[in-house]
Order: C-alpha cells, then structure tokens, then sequence
C-alpha cells in the first residue's frame, strides 16, 4: 500500500503559473510607448529645423520640451523591460520552486516505504520540512501520514493465526482464566502495543505540533480504528480528528487540544489526560477505566454512557457536559465543575465528589449511592428522581435545588436545615427520624 501513494494522493498541487498576460501587458505598454516615441522624435527633428531658422527663445523653449518628453519616453521603455525582466526571473524561480517540492514529496513518500526505519523516520521528517515551505501541500502532507499510521497500526496486519497463538499465551498466563473473547481482545492489544514503534511515534508527534491553522474548515484527521497503545501525545493539538473505536490505552495526552474530537467508542484505559482540552468532544460509549484526567477542560463534551469507573478528574471541568448513563463509580471528582451539567441516570455511586460544583445541574434518575459531596454546591440543581441513599451531603448547598421524588433515606451529613434550603423538599423520601425532624408525617407503607 505505502508504494501505491503516490497513485492515491497524486504529486503535490502545482503553482499555475501564467506569464503570457505579463509578457501581453508588457509587450502592449512597450509597443505604444515606441510609437509614442517615433511620433514625438519626428516633432523633436521640425522643433529643432524651426530653432535654426528661427533662434529665438520661444523656439528654443519648444524644441527643449520635445526632447524632454522623447527622453521620458526612452526611459519608460527601459522601465517596462526592467520590469519585464523581473516578472520573467520571478516565474522561473517559482517554477523551480514547485519542481523541487515536487521532487522532495516524491522522495519522502518513497521514503516511507522503505524496509530500514531510519530511512522512514528521514521521509516522515522530510514530509515535515516541505509542509511548513509548502501551504499548498499541507493538507496533503498530513493525510499521508495519517493514512501511514492507519496502515501500520491497523488489526489487518495480524493474521488469525497471529492473534491465535497470542491469545493461548495469554490464557495460558491467565491460568486458564477468561472468557475467548477476552483472552482474543488482549491477545490483539498486546500486539498492537508492540506495533509503537518510532516511526508511529515521529508520524504523531509531526500531525500534532503542525501549524494547525493551515487545516482546510473541511477537513478532519481520520484515526478511526487505529492503535496507538501507549502513543506519546502530550500537548499535541489534534483538534477536530476523528478517534472512533481507537484503541488509545495508556496514551499521554497531557495538555493536548482535542476540541470537537470524535472518541465515540474509544479505549483511553489508563490514559493521562490531565489539563487536555476536550471542548465540545464527543466520548460517546467511550472507556476511561482508571484514566487521569485531572483538570482536564471538558465543556459541552458527551459523554453519554461512558464509562469513567476509578478516574480521576479532579478538578475538571464538565460545565454543560452531557452525562446521561455516564459511570463514574468510585471515581475521584474532588472540586470538579458540573455546573449545567446532564447527569441525567449517571451512575455516581461511591464516588468522592467533595467540593464540587453542580449549580444548575440535572441529577434527575442518578444513581448517588454512597458518595461523598461534603461541602458540594447544588444550588438550583435538579434531583427529581435521584437516588443519592447512603451518600455523604455534609456542608452542601441546596439553595433552590428541585428535591420531588428524590430518595434520601440513608443519606449522612445532612440537616433540616439545608433540606429547607431546597423547593419542594416535602415531597423527597427521607429517614423515619429525620422526618421527624422535618416535622413531616410518616410515610405511608
């Protein structure tokens, strides 16, 4: 495939030069300007017949402003060919220009292909160098190594057999343990880490410190489906790639920008993604089991039905995020921001939440059970429905939150007084005690 694309992607775009409407202009301004000249010359031969004939000052005065104006008219010529000169040594340089990148991108992408890795690091460095001279061929440049990548790091390398013989290992270390598709799902990530090699690795690190505002509005990284186990990313900027179904366990991201990235499907198990950038991300069905994501910016991000089971994002920000059906138990979310935020059926169970801000979310059917929100602000939130049994409300605020239908029975920390802090607090499930309390009457059996 790496020999056949220069067939796929073609040469890079040729600058159209046209100087025929240079040499045209110029040969229409030379042309009019000789003409100009003879008429002029032949008014400069009567003028000076007349100041012979006739040596006066008025005669002398007209015969030097004809010759004036023939030498103003000499001197345009030579201007014009000056100019023309130029536009000449200008189109030559330019097509020199575009052979030589010509040149070097076929070179690269030979390169590329090339048994040796250093020789492929050399292409992909190469490949480099000529998209920052050539913003033409940016676009260009960074779909071959995209697609680079894709080759080198897709399933379709592994033959069956492969994967077989790397699945019995593993369920051989396993002692026997785990289902097939288990042991076959580690057996193809355990030979797909082994596919990071250093030309993968100098491919990323190019795609993501490139001048990102050379991208075309239309464009996108693709990465779907690729393998990047354990792939150095930290604080590329891969804002807008498509990462669908990719496998990016153990990945560092630290400080990366990956605004309106697609992730939907993704495996980041492991990965290091605190103070990443994840505005508007999609993480739809995404794995962050044990990911880190410590103030890590996820604004209007979805990610519904992702799982975030023993995270951390502490201090992160979720504001307007979408997290219907997210899981984050046993997550560690101290001082994270969920300020708008859909948590509609999350399953925040034995979470540590403590400091957090959920003003103006909406908790509506989640799962609260056994967390921990002391000193948490949810002012104006919404808990109708919600199920935070056994969870740990010390010191929270919840001025103005929607309390109906919400089951607080076992809930710890929390007071009379911060119940009353809420609307339609009556109508909340609570312990027979702290009804008491809340001077409400026993609940029907």
């Amino acid at each position: 495939m790496l020999k056949n694309w220069r067939v796929i992607f073609g040469k890079p775009k040729q600058v159209r030069i046209r100087p025929w409407l240079s040499w045209l202009v110029a040969g229409g301004i030379s042309l009019a300007l000789i003409m100009w000249l003879s008429d002029w010359g032949t008014q400069v031969s009567r003028d000076w017949v007349t100041l012979q004939q006739n040596p006066t000052d008025a005669t002398k005065k007209k015969f030097d402003a004809s010759l004036e104006v023939v030498k103003a008219i000499v001197g345009g010529v030579g201007t014009v060919a000056t100019i023309g000169g130029g536009f000449f040594v200008l189109w030559n340089v330019r097509l020199t220009q575009t052979r030589l990148i010509t040149e070097r991108f076929s070179k690269a992408v030979e390169q590329l292909g090339s048994e040796k890795i250093e020789v492929r690091l050399g292409g992909i460095y190469a490949l480099e160098r000529i998209a920052q001279d050539s913003d033409r061929d940016h676009w260009t440049i960074m779909e071959v190594l995209t697609s680079f990548i894709q080759e080198k790091t897709s399933i379709k390398r592994f033959s069956e057999e492969k994967i077989r013989v790397k699945a019995y290992e593993r369920w051989q270390q396993g002692e026997k343990g785990g289902t097939d598709k288990q042991n076959w799902d580690l057996a193809v990530r355990d030979l797909a880490a082994e596919l990071m090699a250093k030309d993968i690795q100098a491919a990323l690190t190019v795609i993501g410190r490139r001048k990102h505002k050379k991208d075309p509005l239309d464009k996108r990284l693709d990465f779907n489906d690729v393998y990047l186990i354990g792939a150095n990313l930290r604080n590329a900027n891969l804002g807008g790639a498509i990462f669908r179904n990719a496998a990016l366990d153990r990945a560092d991201l630290t400080g990366a920008v990956l605004r309106n990235t697609n992730l939907g499907g993704a495996n980041l198990k492991n990965a290091i993604l605190d103070s990443a950038d994840f505005t508007d991300a999609n993480f739809t069905d995404a794995d962050l089991r044990n990911a880190r994501l410590d103030s890590a910016v996820l604004t209007g991000a979805n990610f519904t039905d992702a799982d975030f089971r023993n995270a951390n994002l502490i201090g992160s920000i979720l504001d307007s995020a979408v997290l219907t059906g997210a899981d984050f138990r046993n997550a560690k979310l101290w001082y994270a921001f969920f300020r708008g935020t859909d948590l509609t059926g999350a399953f925040l169970l034995n979470a540590f939440l403590d400091g957090a801000d959920f003003r103006g979310a909406n908790l509506s059917s989640a799962f609260l059970d056994g967390s921990s929100f002391r000193g948490a602000d949810f002012r104006d939130a919404d808990f109708r429905g919600a199920d935070p049994r056994d969870a740990d409300f010390r010191d929270a605020d919840f001025g103005n939150a929607n309390f109906r239908d919400a089951d607080f029975r076992g809930a710890k920390g929390i007071t009379p007084e911060q119940i009353k802090q809420a609307k339609n607090w009556q109508e909340a499930r609570y312990d027979p005690d702290l009804r008491q309390q809340l001077e409400l009457p026993p609940e029907k059996p």
